[in-house]
């Protein structure tokens, strides 16, 4: 049996601000300290591997996990969060007309073939649905029975609704991913998978555990 704790970046101002951002956003001060709770939260397990994101605040996150616990990550863009327009990047979501976010979810939201909908740029559902398979390919594959991953809130959520979906084969991308729709996760909460190598079978053990900040 294999076991993958999956853990999402610190917080980042962006998160604060409810912005939408790329690939270059920075931990917050409370960020580093969320990282280093976690860290000395995780120093109490044993990793045989250990796998990140290349997001900065990901990177971030993982360095000071590296700092406290010894391991040594690779990184994967498998793990990245999922890419949205670029013309949303900066932008506040509100829901008012003009503004970049509202006006992409509800394009999305309401197109007729919503799995392969692309308002710009952005990742389709589709494209973010097998993204997420591949990343479960890629964590099966891996040595080692127990591995931490450092990743991002809707790539993390888009995996554990995959695993919770995982038997019916004909679902609909956009079916797998709103069935997520209202999954929590917070800044450094762990979510946990179990992988069993024999059935090649996943399962939920625990979803955004975040007792390490004592809420």
């Amino acid at each position: 049996m294999k076991k993958i704790y999956l853990v999402r970046h610190g917080e980042t101002n962006s998160n604060v601000a409810k912005v939408w951002q790329d690939s270059s956003d920075e931990l917050s001060p409370r960020g580093f300290i969320q990282a280093e709770a976690l860290a000395a939260r995780l120093q109490h397990l044993n990793f045989d591997l250990a796998v990140s994101s290349p997001y900065k605040r990901a990177k971030q996150t993982a360095e000071v996990i590296s700092l406290q616990t010894g391991l040594i990550f690779n990184y994967s863009d498998n793990f990245v969060e999922v890419k949205n327009p670029s013309s949303t990047v900066g932008t506040q979501q509100e829901k008012v007309v003009g503004n970049k976010i509202f006006e992409y979810l509800q394009a999305r939201d309401s197109a007729g073939d919503r799995d392969n909908f692309r308002f710009e740029d952005e990742e389709t559902l589709h494209e973010l649905i097998n993204r997420g398979k591949s990343a479960l390919a890629e964590l099966a594959a891996l040595d080692g029975s127990s591995v931490l991953v450092v990743t991002h809130g809707t790539i993390m959520r888009t995996i554990v609704t995959i695993v919770l979906n995982q038997h019916d084969k004909d679902r609909l991308a956009s079916d797998i991913f709103y069935s997520g729709r209202y999954m929590e996760t917070v800044n450094t909460g762990i979510t946990v998978l179990n992988y069993d190598e024999v059935s090649k079978v996943w399962s939920l053990l625990t979803f955004n555990d975040h007792a390490h900040f004592a809420e």
